[in-house]
């Protein structure tokens, strides 16, 4: 069962509005409406205590958004049918954050990976997985740059030095 709270626009089939509709299992949304489903901008609580404020489309995360995790989890970006997809920004729980071009949920092309230590690595994924030249930035004072190459995920041999 869900509660509706708010201002409809009209009461014919195609109702539309702002408001709040509440879940039993604890779900709320509150924002744009259309036939009782979340369609424009607004904001989900999830029952795992995830958050959502963006652009919806029939329930679903479309647009461009912001999703929380409790464990400082967190997507901003472009999201097409519940998924990561288009351009955004990645944090994961340990801080490592990812600026990338994401398919289907997955990082697919030009991303660059910001670590915790400083570090900084651009280069191409594919399903999720690094692939081709990649170039990173070391914290490290004795290898400050370095390629390293990337085939289905695995680094092909070792890093290769780039002289300064």
């Amino acid at each position: 069962m869900v509660k509706f709270n708010g201002t409809l626009k009209n009461l014919r089939p195609d109702i539309a509005g702002e408001g709040t509709l509440q879940w039993q299992n604890g779900e709320r949304y509150e924002g744009q409406m259309i036939n009782m489903k979340a369609e424009g901008f607004g904001h989900f609580k999830y029952e795992n205590g995830w958050y959502y404020y963006g652009d919806l489309y029939h329930n679903k995360r479309h647009g461009i958004g912001i999703f929380e995790k409790p464990d400082f989890e967190a997507y901003s970006g472009h999201f097409q049918n519940n998924l990561m997809h288009g351009y955004g920004n990645f944090t994961s729980p340990v801080g490592i954050t990812y600026q990338c071009e994401w398919e289907k949920g997955n990082r697919s092309g030009l991303c660059t990976t910001y670590y915790v230590n400083g570090d900084i690595e651009i280069g191409l994924w594919k399903n999720d997985l690094r692939e081709g030249k990649h170039y990173l930035s070391l914290k490290d004072p004795d290898t400050k740059y370095v390629i390293r190459s990337y085939e289905g995920g695995e680094q092909l041999g070792s890093d290769m030095p780039i002289i300064e």
